[in-house]
């Protein structure tokens, strides 16, 4: 029981931290007005998170089922908190608000859902407060010690942000009888691995000044360090002694000092070279943009791919039923001979190999089950034909329209003794060519 009401506070103290950073700037607020330093914000933060733990506890002792018995208690918290930490000023009146709010939101954490106290349009509500705050603190000297604090605090806001919506995104389009999905492991950390890479890239955009100058400096660095070590020593010849300076020259009557630009040309200059960056950023973004386009279909290669190897060296299931014996239909070594041959030589092989009708309908069969098993369609040994034919049209991802003549073909070439003419070869394919047809009109 203790383990249990530990885990629940300790997941309230983290969706309370969570609720803080996005918000971050707001809690600002009262340090700003006391003129405080910038630690002062971190210790109102951990006030208020601790202001969200003593909610849920009051509320785990003494249930609080009505709104007004929590905003009693929200009032009674804000009351002695805030005149024990701040006293009776300015700073005590701003800061009022927030623990009342963080002591009433973690009476609610109690009862209540975390995802419908907190949806995603906070989450982007909180991005949009950043970015407005950084854009006043820009054209406010008074409070320039806050904008690296605020850079860093909204870059981790931002990686929050994206994991949340990633793994809700995710829940929500997984099918699942449960109130909680459960989630695989490999498509989580698949979806996770896009995040991290889309923050990197977020990242190096923001810091490509910092890390072209530190790569300029890395390379003259290298480049003085090879001259002084391929440099041969030379006799340095002695110092003659330098004779004193003299003083600046008279000026001339009518001669005067350069005059600085004027303010509107260097507001000019400072307004284009912030255009070129803004243009030059876009243009990144934009490639990246592309590139991540092209990514999804390389990533969707490489997943297909990934998962034939791991059909190859894995079970699948019970098998529970009737389980064909497995014979090759057409040898490896056969292939490669038939690709090396000439073209006459092709044609000439084609014609020996139809001349077998059952091995020709056994051969198309094989065909379509080793397309739709390149794009990742499983095959069941222990199905038969008619079932395989079901479970590949139950098969998102396979958009194969199989003709059931073909199914009905294989049973007879496969386990039955009637003849097949060349008819119903003829017929197949033409089947085959209507369907591959459709499939490219999709």
């Amino acid at each position: 029981m203790r383990i249990r009401a530990g885990r629940a506070l300790l997941r309230v103290l983290t969706q309370g931290a969570v609720e803080c950073l996005l918000f971050f700037p707001l809690l600002c607020i009262p340090g700003m007005l006391g003129k405080q330093q910038i630690s002062f914000t971190f210790l109102f933060a951990l006030l208020l998170v601790i202001g969200y733990g003593a909610g849920w506890g009051i509320h785990q002792g003494i249930k609080q089922n009505h709104r007004w018995k929590r905003a009693a208690g929200a009032l009674l918290w804000t009351l002695s908190v805030s005149s024990l930490t701040f006293g009776m000023t300015w700073v005590s009146m701003a800061a009022a608000p927030f623990i009342c709010i963080s002591f009433y939101r973690g009476g609610r954490m109690g009862s209540e859902k975390w995802s419908v106290m907190f949806p995603g349009s906070y989450f982007l509500s909180g991005l949009i407060l950043y970015g407005l705050t950084s854009l006043w603190i820009q054209f406010s000297p008074p409070f320039q010690q806050y904008q690296a604090l605020l850079t860093w605090m909204g870059a981790v806001a931002l990686t929050i942000t994206l994991l949340w919506s990633n793994r809700s995104y995710v829940e929500e389009n997984t099918l699942s009888d449960q109130e909680q999905p459960v989630l695989e492991k490999k498509v989580l950390l698949h979806n996770q691995i896009w995040v991290w890479l889309l923050l990197v890239l977020i990242a190096a955009v923001v810091l490509l000044p910092q890390l072209r100058s530190l790569a300029e400096g890395a390379w003259h660095s290298l480049l003085s360090w090879l001259a002084s070590w391929l440099k041969q020593p030379e006799q340095v010849p002695p110092a003659e002694p330098r004779p004193l300076p003299e003083g600046p020259p008279p000026m001339l009557p009518g001669e005067e000092e350069a005059s600085q630009p004027p303010a509107w040309m260097r507001w000019a200059e400072r307004f284009f070279m912030n255009a070129v960056l803004a243009i030059a950023g876009i243009g990144a973004l934009y490639i990246l943009y592309k590139l991540m386009r092209n990514m999804n279909g390389w990533l969707s290669r490489l997943s297909r791919w990934l998962q034939q190897l791991q059909q190859r060296s894995r079970e699948h299931g019970l098998a529970e039923g009737y389980e064909d014996t497995v014979e090759v239909i057409k040898p490896e070594r056969k292939v490669t001979r038939h690709r090396r041959r000439s073209r006459p030589e092709r044609k000439k092989a084609a014609g020996a190999w139809a001349k077998d009708h059952r091995m020709a309908v056994r051969q198309l069969y094989q065909q379509l089950l080793l397309k739709s098993m390149s794009r990742g369609y499983r095959f069941k040994r222990y199905m038969t034909p008619r079932e395989t034919l079901e479970d590949l049209r139950n098969f998102e991802s396979a958009k194969v329209n199989a003709p059931e003549e073909l199914t009905a073909l294989y049973e007879k070439a496969r386990y039955g003794n009637e003849p097949i003419n060349q008819e119903h070869i003829q017929h197949l394919k033409q089947l085959l060519k209507k369907t591959k047809k459709q499939e490219k009109q999709e």
